[in-house]
């Protein structure tokens, strides 16, 4: 049986029921100060240059990402962290999306490798909540994902020993999650580093890699050889077909998170390993 398309798609370690059912800006020196979050400016370049260039073949001048929305200072100089930022695009808008740890990059990888998710925000506005010692106090989420159909879905990102003490129980941080959930109104996930294997990490970085690679022609020509293939192959067998050497990868991986192929093997995405089209048959 070939593993299923779900198995690739972010997957967030549910937690029990007594916890909640949880689904750059512009670098400034070392930090991140604070930025509108309305929506970008457009870059405005005059219609007669673009047509110029256009006459010219000339690709396109080069539009800088516009910045974060993140609502919280983020230092991103810190010892033994991995911090940084990836351009994610939505609504045809290129943006800088934050991270703070590796374990937040992978989150944030998986989730801009779901078709379905149309926005993330990182560091959306904070929560004001009362938690389980009564206390008024607010957490900000890590991400909060807008999924087709106006689903919203905030993530908080957190290694597996805040989430569970050494017996298993769930911890402080963990219950108040369900009140922050209560408290901002949609869904909440809770995710740890046992959310996704290694091969899916993998993936993921792979799949954003070439997602922003943009090559219409070979794009094409794989599409029209998987569309005749039949059984199980391996993914050298497109790119040998092609006859576009490296430039046809990049086209497999983009129709392999477009849902037109799936693994028959549960290892990452290399020359060698087996794939099936997926039949769309009515």
């Amino acid at each position: 049986m070939p593993f299923e398309r779900s198995e690739m798609q972010p997957i967030v370690y549910d937690p029990p029921p007594q916890l909640p059912t949880l689904d750059l800006r512009r670098i400034e020196g070392n930090a991140l100060p604070a930025f509108p979050t309305g929506p970008a400016a457009p870059f405005d370049i005059p219609p007669e240059v673009m047509a110029a260039m256009a006459a010219m073949d000339l690709a396109p001048p080069f539009v800088p990402p516009a910045q974060s929305r993140a609502t919280r200072f983020i230092n991103l100089r810190g010892r033994g962290s991995h911090r940084g930022a990836l351009v994610a695009t939505f609504g045809g808008i290129d943006r800088m999306v934050v991270f703070e740890s590796l374990l937040e990059l992978h989150c944030l990888r998986m989730l801009l490798t779901d078709l379905s998710v149309v926005d993330i925000w990182d560091q959306p506005p904070l929560i004001k909540y009362r938690n389980i010692d009564g206390e008024r106090t607010d957490h900000t989420l890590d991400y909060r994902a807008e999924y087709a159909g106006g689903r919203l879905v905030g993530f908080a990102v957190k290694p597996w020993k805040k989430v569970y003490d050494e017996d298993g129980k769930p911890t402080k941080f963990a219950r108040n999650m369900a009140r922050v959930r209560a408290a901002v109104g949609h869904e909440i996930r809770i995710v740890t580093e046992r959310a996704f294997s290694r091969v899916q990490v993998q993936d993921a970085q792979i799949m954003y890699t070439w997602s922003r690679e943009n090559d219409p022609h070979a794009d094409a020509v794989v599409r029209e050889i998987i569309a005749t293939l039949r059984g199980t192959f391996p993914l050298r067998t497109i790119q040998d077909l092609s006859g576009l050497g490296g430039r046809a990868y990049g086209a497999i991986v983009r129709a392999f998170r477009d849902g037109l192929l799936v693994k028959a093997e549960h290892k990452r995405l290399d020359l060698d390993t087996l794939l099936q089209v997926v039949r769309h048959d009515h």
